[in-house]
């Protein structure tokens, strides 16, 4: 990997709380997902890029634009790639009519371990992270093969499964995301880096209140 390019990325990224950064390979993804990226060299350089709890001061700091995540991210990651003959794909923008496959993109690079679950696993911050986009540069990437990311899943018994049952039968009501939250809750990987509850109130409502909430502040 350009281990210059994404370190320049993932620090200039890393100072607004998009804290994960992660080079790969296009050649590491299925070709039904290349098909998704085009007009790349079979072989260009990729980042991933996401973050932790991290991201919650600036995203507070933001609350005044009409969507303070999307927004941020968009400032941050066009900022850090400026200088670089590089194309930016998001994770909130459908492109040719349909989003990218983050998740499983993630899961082929080894950054994230897709769990049955369909939770992207972190092997320190396990589900608390979130995915914001693909940079990909036209340069080819040193040729490595793919790694994987840790498996925590195989081992374990699975309590994330029966949340998501509980979840999918649950009625759609205004309490709905909390069974959909206990998925995540479930997970033993990462309960270090759970987010606060402002900010995971946030993510799952869209809610604007929370944004003003502090973090000792639960309401």
């Amino acid at each position: 990997m350009n281990a210059a390019i994404v370190d320049h990325v993932a620090a200039r990224c890393r100072q607004e709380g998009l804290d994960l950064t992660h080079g790969l390979s296009l050649e590491w993804l299925d070709e039904g997902i290349r098909e998704q990226i085009p007009g790349s060299i079979p072989d260009a350089l990729g980042l991933l890029i996401g973050n932790t709890r991290a991201i919650w001061p600036f995203v507070r700091r933001a609350r005044r634009a009409r969507h303070p995540v999307d927004e941020h991210c968009e400032r941050v990651i066009e900022d850090a790639v400026v200088e670089l003959d590089a194309r930016v794909y998001y994770a909130h923008r459908r492109y040719g009519g349909a989003y990218l496959p983050f998740q499983r993109i993630a899961h082929q690079a080894g950054m994230l371990h897709l769990s049955p679950s369909h939770l992207s696993l972190h092997p320190v911050h396990g589900p608390w992270v979130a995915l914001r986009a693909l940079v990909v540069l036209e340069i080819p990437a040193p040729a490595q093969p793919a790694t994987s990311a840790p498996d925590p899943c195989t081992p374990c018994d699975a309590p994330c499964m029966i949340a998501l049952e509980r979840a999918r039968d649950g009625r759609d009501d205004s309490d709905a995301w909390r069974r959909w939250l206990a998925v995540r809750d479930a997970c033993p990987i990462g309960r270090a880096s759970r987010y606060s509850e402002p900010q995971i109130a946030y993510h799952y409502t869209k809610e604007a209140l929370w944004l003003d909430v502090d973090e000792g502040d639960d309401r």
